[in-house]
């Protein structure tokens, strides 16, 4: 077995206890409460959003404790011996206003450095490709029969990889928002790029550059920094780490130890895998192939069963940072070979009405625009049409333009009222800010309109989907939940 991942005896990484979750339903949260159940914790949650609280108590079976929101406004106990709040709860929150003072209350940043402070931290940062990056490094190393555990941001495309209750690693996802990942400590960090971003937190690019540089800098001496050469400002930072890097580049960046080449986007998805339901599977798609070439001449070839040019930089992350651990070149082509892909990120999500379904996170103008292209290679000469809800006012206000002009690049944009998380603002300002949206998309040479809610879009959709059409939902907040409710009408009309 490999010396760099076993020179830590496996431990539990805190004694176990009650847990109460605020915010539970966020991404981050349900993670950690999926991390504190496998290690035999009691916990409790709840929510804000009292519809996504009752979808996770149903997925939950039981194992979780629900209690409504508007239940604890008054309550100088809550149940469990530490409480967490995710970073999109306010400290002032209803909740914890009567909260007996005595009892600790942590910020999911504090509470997962904590969780993980006796663990080998495989972390991965960067303002995109987090979930995916990471969940690739997780598959290769749980494949291998290596023990780490995951802290992701989503869930893998694949009914058969519970989460594992080895603590000796874990593989973390390690976010910048509020400077999150500065209570973690890399043993490896990868950083696949940095952007402006998070605006309602960094006022200033040099804020953000500050912060990843300080998280970047604190990777163990004897550990590694994989970085994207073909970001200028990730390339900065790992040279100024004081820690050995390795970078990788896509356009042939001539600082770049290595190089992604001969890249082959296989269009269209496997024939027997297009079925009509919207349940979470391997990836459906053809894939992609490239060459992972270093400057000494070494070359691997990689396959990968799910698409996109961003996905294959994701790839050559996950597959230098397995190396760094020291797993052998063949196993992790191998494995990567058999990625399943994650949930919410480019996920065909089935077929309706001739039309296939996606469903993608991308809520960053970059984002967006590495999905329409993947969208573009591999379902060419179809027509593109997007189901797009804009993700906080800071940031569609900051990056209308870049957002307009990747958008244009669609057939057709029904475009959703902002999602206003983390800020107060007048009752009209999410809907002021698509319409703004809108009109830049339809200057830019596209064509957009709104939909007022969620509710609507179904039955918008209803009219104005053709065979042959690709229609992809992107957006950070409930989009998906569009492909559930067209799931249910398929279900209602087959039993009709």
């Amino acid at each position: 077995m490999v010396s760099s991942l076993t020179h830590r005896h496996s431990t539990s990484p805190a004694t176990p206890g009650s847990w109460f979750l605020l915010g539970v339903c966020g991404a981050g949260m349900k993670s950690l409460c999926n991390l504190l159940l496998a290690r035999g914790d009691r916990v409790a949650g709840t929510d804000q959003d009292a519809g996504a609280l009752r979808q996770f108590q149903h997925a939950m079976s039981g194992r979780v404790q629900i209690l409504a929101w508007d239940s604890l406004q008054n309550s100088p106990q809550l149940p469990g011996d530490h409480v967490v709040r995710s970073l999109a709860v306010s400290p002032d929150c209803p909740p914890l206003q009567h909260l007996n003072p005595a009892v600790p209350v942590l910020t999911l940043p504090q509470a997962l450095g904590q969780f993980f402070s006796q663990t080998r931290q495989l972390c991965v940062a960067g303002t995109h490709g987090k979930t995916t990056t990471a969940g690739m490094l997780w598959w290769i190393l749980s494949q291998c029969g290596y023990p780490a555990t995951r802290y992701l941001g989503g869930e893998l495309c694949s009914n058969d990889s519970p989460l594992p209750t080895s603590w000796h690693s874990a593989v973390i996802e390690s976010c910048e928002y509020q400077n999150a990942f500065h209570s973690l400590s890399p043993a490896l960090c990868v950083l696949n790029d940095v952007e402006p971003d998070h605006f309602d937190w960094f006022a200033a690019p040099e804020q953000l550059q500050a912060s990843f540089q300080q998280f970047v800098s604190t990777t163990a001496a004897d550990g590694t920094v994989i970085t994207n050469a073909d970001c200028p400002l990730s390339l900065a930072i790992a040279r100024n780490s004081g820690v050995p890097f390795v970078s990788y580049s896509a356009n042939a960046h001539h600082l770049a130890d290595w190089q992604i080449t001969q890249h082959v986007q296989f269009p269209g998805l496997q024939p027997s895998r297009r079925d009509t339901l919207a349940k979470p599977h391997p990836s459906r798609f053809q894939g992609q192939r490239f060459q992972l070439q270093r400057t000494d001449g070494q070359s691997f070839s990689i396959r990968l069963g799910i698409p996109g040019l961003h996905n294959s930089q994701n790839a050559a992350a996950a597959f230098l940072a397995a190396r760094s651990l020291g797993i052998a070149p063949e196993l992790c082509l191998q494995h990567l070979a058999t990625f399943p892909g994650m949930q919410r990120r480019f996920e065909h999500r089935g077929v309706w009405r001739g039309a296939d379904l996606i469903d993608d996170y991308a809520h960053h103008p970059t984002a967006v625009l590495a999905t329409i292209r993947t969208a573009r290679a591999v379902f060419p000469g179809r027509r593109l049409v997007i189901v797009f809800e804009p993700h906080q006012l800071s940031r569609v206000r900051a990056l209308n333009t870049d957002f307009a002009l990747a958008l244009a690049r669609a057939d057709a944009v029904l475009v959703l009222p902002v999602l206003a998380v983390r800020e107060t603002q007048e009752a009209n300002a999410a809907l002021e800010a698509s319409q703004q949206l809108i009109q830049q998309i339809n200057s830019s040479g596209g064509h957009a309109s709104l939909v007022k809610n969620l509710d609507q879009v179904p039955g918008t959709l209803d009219y104005s989907t053709k065979p042959g059409d690709i229609l992809l939902t992107m957006g950070a907040g409930r989009t998906n939940t569009i492909h559930d409710e067209i799931h249910r009408r398929l279900q209602r009309d087959s039993a009709a």
